[in-house]
């Protein structure tokens, strides 16, 4: 990999934080997972194997702000930009599309189909993540309460952009409270991930196009999910 990166760091006042990064990433070779198909005997076992990619690329643009308008008040912003495109390489079957098929005189053979102009495997194009906190200082401590969301863009799970190889963009909300006595002896935290209990992919998991009218009717499709709403409670104590 060629790697071509360049960053800004800037302090606007006493309040705001301003930090950002470009990228370029040129690959040769970069090995990406692809099913095959090993027959024997009359029966045919589907395994994954890794395959060179012969020229790819990954380029983009890394913010980050931090804000602090008030005294205890904080707010934070995360924004992702990334684009990948595969630029160059050979054919390969794609096992998941069972309407690619070959010839009449042999039509469960698989045709070799392009690449090129596809997505790399799991990345999100955009991505984003919103903070806010304020401390209570108080006369027992201080206590901390905030708020997160995450936006996560769509993503393929292998090097055919196909719908059915696709997890659909997905966002959630956390809250977090922690209380920290003046001591600093021990802390309290307490916590709910994905408050709206909304549907969410950890990354994509390939699938298959068995009817492309009525996708995604009679189609094996396959998402590897994040956790539903989560919530609990954590203490830290320091001995020493």
């Amino acid at each position: 990999v060629d790697s071509y990166e360049i960053g800004f760091k800037k302090d606007f006042g006493h309040t705001l934080q301003f930090d950002a990064a470009a990228f370029y990433y040129n690959y040769t070779d970069l090995q990406a997972p692809v099913s095959s198909s090993i027959c024997a005997s009359g029966t045919c076992t589907n395994v994954t194997r890794f395959v060179n990619i012969a020229q790819s690329r990954s380029y983009g643009l890394e913010l980050d702000a931090i804000w602090q308008p008030i005294d205890h008040l904080q707010f934070s912003l995360d924004y992702s930009y990334n684009p990948t495109k595969i630029l160059k390489s050979e054919q390969f079957v794609d096992l998941n599309d069972n309407h690619n098929f070959g010839t009449t005189a042999n039509p469960l053979y698989f045709q070799p189909v392009s690449v090129v102009g596809n997505n790399l495997p799991q990345a999100p194009r955009n991505k984003i993540a919103i903070n806010g906190n304020y401390t209570f200082v108080l006369d027992q401590g201080k206590l901390n309460i905030g708020a997160n969301f995450l936006w996560r863009d769509k993503a393929y799970s292998n090097i055919f952009t196909q719908r059915w190889n696709m997890a659909p963009s997905w966002s959630q909300v956390d809250l977090r409270a922690s209380f920290t006595p003046t001591s600093n002896k021990y802390q309290v935290i307490v916590y709910v991930k994905n408050v709206g209990n909304t549907l969410g992919y950890d990354s994509a998991a390939s699938g298959s196009n068995r009817d492309p009218a009525n996708f995604p009717i009679n189609t094996g499709y396959n998402t590897s999910n994040t956790p539903p709403r989560t919530y609990g409670i954590e203490v830290h104590y320091k001995f020493f």
